[in-house]
């Protein structure tokens, strides 16, 4: 049972570009749910959400419907984005909108498994790359410049240069110790 409620969300409301925004309309959501479409258009407008949130996801329209005997009507729609259709459907009941609640969540967990996966160690610092000794001179000079404005020079060139290969693996041309801390401590 579980398999044919989540198919149902296969053929979702249909989606257009307007004025370069893609957004669906409170017809075709009605379409979909089997609401009338007035039914959901006072929905929308009495969602309990922010101003904000409604002037950038919902957009007021007016359509020219063409009654009996042809007659017009103008009958109010809402035009809505991706964000206003979820805030909106969230609210709704019946078996579609549950199977669109459970695939939502489902598409979130596997995003979530996703990130997780990322996060948990799928980096790995790419290999040094060996220096020539014209870039290893080139480099020392560049470090040397930044820290003989220093008092403990020395101290932190050898900093500089540890911090160097502890993020890129490139050796050190000068030791350092634990010992050269207290020299850069006073320096701050």
């Amino acid at each position: 049972m579980a398999t044919s409620r989540v198919s149902n969300v296969a053929n979702p409301p249909k989606v257009s570009i307007h004025d370069g925004r893609v957004v669906t309309t409170t017809d075709d959501v009605a379409a979909y749910f089997g609401k009338q479409a007035h039914h959901v258009v006072q929905k929308v407008e009495s969602l309990d959400c922010s101003k904000d949130f409604i002037i950038r996801n919902f957009s007021r329209m007016i359509k020219n419907v063409t009654l009996a005997k042809g007659a017009m009507c103008q009958v109010v729609y809402y035009e809505m984005t991706k964000d206003g259709f979820v805030f909106l459907v969230m609210g709704f009941t019946g078996k579609k909108a549950a199977a669109f609640k459970e695939a939502y969540i489902a598409e979130f967990n596997r995003m979530e498994r996703q990130l997780l996966t990322r996060q948990r160690g799928a980096y790995s610092a790419p290999k040094p790359q060996q220096l020539s000794d014209g870039e290893i001179k080139k480099l020392k000079w560049l470090i040397d410049s930044i820290v003989n404005q220093f008092r403990f020079r020395a101290a932190w060139n050898q900093g500089v240069w540890y911090a160097l290969h502890q993020a890129t693996g490139v050796p050190s041309p000068y030791p350092f110790t634990v010992a050269d801390l207290p020299a850069l401590v006073r320096e701050l």
